[in-house]
């Protein structure tokens, strides 16, 4: 059986709620894939690091999501734009390019999230466009798609109305993505992921 692993924070993990949606959304419109939510609230690209290995590569997935940024970005945590840059191109490079998807962080609703701002996540957004582009990976800039619409803030109004953490459409947009390049690539090779 083929394997999608979604390796990311607490957008990924779906805080919040007592099942991810992310996870729930995927795994009906991909029914033939199993679909392993490896996202960890609070986490940094430094903590997705320490767990990549068991908790991507040791699935041996067919296909890996990967979004990380809105705590490497945020004023308590800061990873350094060059640590985050190495850090993405870590996780990439031990991976099949036509078989990761990376997300740039989303925006959020600054009259509400008082520890992030979307000048900053831009910046970590810009890295996450320029190691796809320079590995050959698929990128969704989840970032510039949010502020190019007249309102995004209902896709952050998640169960804490932290400006911060997604809605229910917040996850609807984000699979919606994730289905469309799934659909895109067929994965011949079983597990064909590794470098």
């Amino acid at each position: 059986m083929r394997r999608m692993v979604c390796f990311g924070d607490s957008i990924t993990a779906g805080h919040g709620f007592t099942e991810s949606p992310l996870t729930k959304q995927l795994q009906e419109e991909l029914g033939d894939l199993v679909i392993i939510n490896s996202g960890v609230s609070g986490d940094t690209t430094e903590d997705g690091i320490e767990r990549f290995e068991r908790e991507v590569l040791a699935h041996n997935p067919s296909m890996v999501t990967i979004l990380f940024g809105s705590n490497d970005g945020a004023d308590h945590r800061k990873v350094s734009l060059t640590l985050f840059r190495n850090n993405l191109l870590h996780m990439v490079n031990h991976l099949k390019a036509s078989s990761v998807l990376l997300i740039t962080p989303p925006a959020v609703d600054e009259k509400v999230q008082q520890k992030r701002t979307n000048g900053k996540l831009r910046s970590y957004s810009n890295v996450v466009q320029e190691v796809a582009e320079e590995t050959g990976v698929e990128v969704f800039d989840l970032f510039g798609e949010m502020l190019q619409m007249k309102d995004y803030t209902y896709l952050v109004d998640g169960p804490d109305h932290d400006g911060l953490h997604f809605s229910l459409e917040g996850y609807a947009l984000l699979s919606s993505k994730i289905q469309e390049f799934a659909d895109r690539h067929s994965f011949i090779n079983k597990g064909d992921v590794f470098r």
